[in-house]
């Protein structure tokens, strides 16, 4: 599978507004591939990979410092700027993902294990940075930061009781 997606963000400046984000995946059916012995342990297996970007804009009124309104002074209006300095020059979110895994079934699905590996990296995400506020301001919206996320996900599912009265699935997710 292959995708492609383009966004149109109003929320972010009109130079930094369109990011596109694709993805890939694949995966292989190796029993079927194998031609495994009808007597095998081995019921099934297949193989995955998969690659994914995702984009993300911010909320609204972030690009450009605004007055608000705030409780009228008597009979006057009151207007006052934020107390947020907004960033003209923001940039969307991105995310990568990559992952790798591996679904094996044995007896006839009695038993399964799905092992996957997955590696995330997130950048140019959008904070509120504290400033101090000698500066007339209290934060500052910024894109800073890389978070990266990996790890290893086991599944084991089995089906110790199965007759025509009952059926006994458990699955356990490490």
């Amino acid at each position: 599978d292959v995708t492609g997606r383009n966004d149109v963000s109003s929320t972010l400046p009109s130079g930094n507004n369109s990011y596109f984000y694709p993805s890939v995946s694949m995966s292989a059916i190796l029993s079927e591939m194998l031609e495994l012995d009808p007597g095998s342990p081995l019921s099934f297996a297949k193989l995955r990979a998969a690659y994914a970007e995702v984009g993300g804009d911010t909320n609204p009124y972030r690009i450009r410092n605004i007055y608000s309104y705030d409780n009228a002074w008597g009979e006057y209006p009151v207007a006052g700027e934020s107390a947020q300095l907004n960033n003209a020059n923001l940039l969307p979110e991105r995310t990568t993902s990559l992952e790798f895994g591996l679904d094996m079934r044995f007896w006839e699905g009695r038993f399964g294990v799905d092992l996957a590996w997955y590696d995330l990296v997130s950048r140019d995400q959008i904070v509120n940075l504290p400033l101090a506020s000698t500066s007339g301001y209290t934060s500052r919206i910024v894109n800073s930061g890389e978070i990266r996320n990996r790890g290893i996900e086991l599944v084991l599912q089995g089906t110790p009781v199965e007759n025509e009265n009952i059926v006994w699935t458990s699955t356990l997710n490490v």
